[in-house]
């Protein structure tokens, strides 16, 4: 803005004198441009910083995705026994590379469901666990361990029908 429209500008808002040759001083002073110094150390400060909040946001990220990795549900066939699942459950526990074990009964699988996709309205509607055959063992798997070899381990196990990566919400990940 040239200097005599801002003149302009400032006699018509209504301010004390006082106020208004501040603003003017202030506005129409050339301020000196400063050394290229100050002026690369400010640039190289922002880019810092850029690349600081840039890195704990990917940082973050990856976390939650090699979460989804590192933890995965085994799935049982229809017509497993007790006795099998207590076995599966043993041989889960000495491959080399599973850091945890925990049962998650077809129920709790329900309940889970339930919580995360359903209305009450909805999940009031059934009579009985639409799971019932769902039952797992939630795995983790240790963060130095090869993923893909636990989990090819874990599949060749009799009675195992599937194995998957374990997906939650990100609000609720409590494995």
């Amino acid at each position: 803005m040239k200097e005599t429209k801002l003149t302009q500008v400032v006699k018509n808002i209504t301010m004390p004198a006082q106020m208004a040759d501040a603003l003017l001083e202030n506005c129409t002073h050339q301020k000196p441009a400063g050394s290229t110094l100050l002026i690369r150390s400010r640039l190289a400060a922002a880019a810092i910083a850029l690349a600081l909040l840039t890195g704990i946001s990917t940082t973050s990220y990856a976390a939650y995705n090699l979460y989804q990795v590192k933890n995965v549900n085994v799935f049982f066939e229809k017509d497993i026994s007790v006795q099998q699942l207590i076995a599966i459950e043993d041989i889960l526990n000495t491959i080399d590379g599973v850091y945890s074990v925990r049962y998650v009964s077809a129920d709790e699988a329900w309940d889970n469901f339930k919580l995360e996709y359903l209305d009450e309205s909805i999940a009031g509607q059934f009579t009985e666990n639409p799971l019932k055959d769902s039952s797992s063992y939630r795995v983790t798997i240790k963060l130095d361990a090869d993923t893909d070899e636990v989990r090819n381990q874990i599949s060749q196990l009799e009675g195992v029908r599937k194995v998957s990566n374990l997906y939650e919400s990100k609000e609720d990940s409590n494995p």
